[in-house]
């Protein structure tokens, strides 16, 4: 089951808005600042999203997010979702393809890390933050109750 919601306007929108970064992200040589801004203003819309650990490591993702699923499936506890189709070519493009399958199938894992707001500007989010804020809260019971009920078990 999917969990993490299609939101290729963000990645679009995000392309849109810094230009600059999303050209390196065409070329071999990208620095992550665009990915970085993806998961950001990802985050602001739903906070389960945020940045791939590639194979459970530190290493970031330059074309994927990782979206934290309510109930430790996926991948290590999160979907793998490549947001940059073609990435570090002059042809790529915003898509939405959930690698987590592929992911698993490899024997692999993400890992899930909180992106950090754009350096050259304060924080505003693209669209406004989604969902109830109910539901929000709710969410992050469940991960608070899983992660004790993780902790006890040691």
């Amino acid at each position: 089951m999917a969990y993490a919601p299609k939101r290729t306007d963000i990645v679009r929108q995000t392309a849109e808005r810094y230009p600059a970064a999303w050209a390196k992200a065409q070329t071999p040589n990208d620095n992550g600042e665009f990915i970085r801004l993806v998961a950001y203003y990802l985050w602001l819309s739903d906070i389960r999203f945020g940045l791939n650990g590639k194979r459970g490591t530190h290493d970031i993702s330059l074309d994927a997010v990782a979206y934290k699923t309510p109930d430790g499936s996926g991948a290590g506890g999160v979907e793998i979702i490549d947001v940059i189709a073609s990435h570090g070519a002059s042809s790529a493009h915003a898509h939405w393809l959930d690698q987590t399958a592929a992911t698993v199938a490899k024997g692999e894992v993400g890992r899930w890390f909180l992106p950090p707001p754009p350096r050259d500007e304060p924080p505003s989010p693209l669209p406004p933050p989604g969902g109830d804020l109910e539901e929000r809260i709710q969410a992050l019971e469940a991960d608070v109750a899983r992660i004790r009920r993780w902790a006890e078990s040691y």
